[in-house]
C-alpha cells in the first residue's frame, strides 16, 4: 500500500508538470508553425521572382512582410525599386529598405545606401549613404565598402573628395574580395 502511494503521488506529480507546461509547449510548436509560414511564404515568393512570375512574388513578399519578415521586405522593396509585380515606385523602395536597414539587415543597408548614394526615393545625400554603407561594411560587406570608396573617390552631395579614403575603403573591398574593387583598386591615384 506505502508502495502504491508513493506510486500514485509520482503519477499526480508528473500529470501536474505535464499540465503546467503544456501551454508553453504548444505555444512553442505555434511559434514554430508560425515561423515556418513565414519562411514558406518567403520561399514562394523567391521562387516565383527567380520563375519572372512577379506579381505573385510580390503577393507573398508582401504577406511575410506584414508578418515581420525582414527579408520579405527587402525583397518586396526591390520589386518596387524595379517595378517588377508592382508599379515602380522609388519612394516605397526607399520606405521598405529602410524599414529592413533599420532592423540590421545588412543586404537593405547595401540598398538604403545605394538609395541614398543615387538620389533615388529620396534626396541624394551621400553623408547618410556613407552611413547605411558603413553599417553594412562592418558585417563584412565588400559591396558596401566599394560604394564608400566610390562615395569619397567623387565627392559631392556633403562629402568631400578624399582619395585616400576612396584607396583606403577600395583596398579594403578588394580584401574582402569584391572583384570590382580588384579591378579598380589600381586606377584610384
Amino acid at each position: 500500500m506505502k508502495n502504491f502511494k508513493k506510486i500514485l503521488g509520482l503519477i499526480t506529480l508528473v500529470a501536474i508538470i505535464a499540465v503546467a507546461f503544456a501551454p508553453q509547449a504548444q505555444a512553442k510548436k505555434k511559434r514554430d508553425r508560425k515561423g515556418q509560414a513565414i519562411e514558406d511564404l518567403l520561399r514562394q515568393g523567391n521562387e516565383c521572382y527567380e520563375a519572372g512570375n512577379y506579381e505573385e512574388a510580390v503577393s507573398f513578399f508582401e504577406q511575410a512582410h506584414k508578418k515581420g519578415n525582414i527579408k520579405a521586405t527587402h525583397n518586396l522593396a526591390i520589386c518596387y525599386s524595379e517595378g517588377q509585380g508592382v508599379t515602380q515606385n522609388q519612394v516605397q523602395a526607399f520606405k521598405l529598405f529602410e524599414k529592413a536597414a533599420k532592423k540590421g539587415y545588412v543586404d537593405a543597408q547595401v540598398s538604403l545606401g545605394t538609395m541614398y548614394k543615387n538620389g533615388y526615393g529620396c534626396k541624394q545625400d551621400y553623408k547618410n549613404a556613407i552611413k547605411w554603407l558603413e553599417k553594412a561594411a562592418a558585417q563584412g560587406d565588400s559591396d558596401a565598402m566599394y560604394l564608400i570608396a566610390s562615395c569619397y573617390y567623387y565627392g559631392g552631395n556633403g562629402i568631400k573628395k578624399d582619395i585616400a579614403k576612396a584607396k583606403e575603403w577600395m583596398q579594403k573591398s578588394a580584401d574582402a574580395g569584391n572583384e570590382t574593387a580588384i579591378d579598380n583598386l589600381p586606377k584610384i591615384k
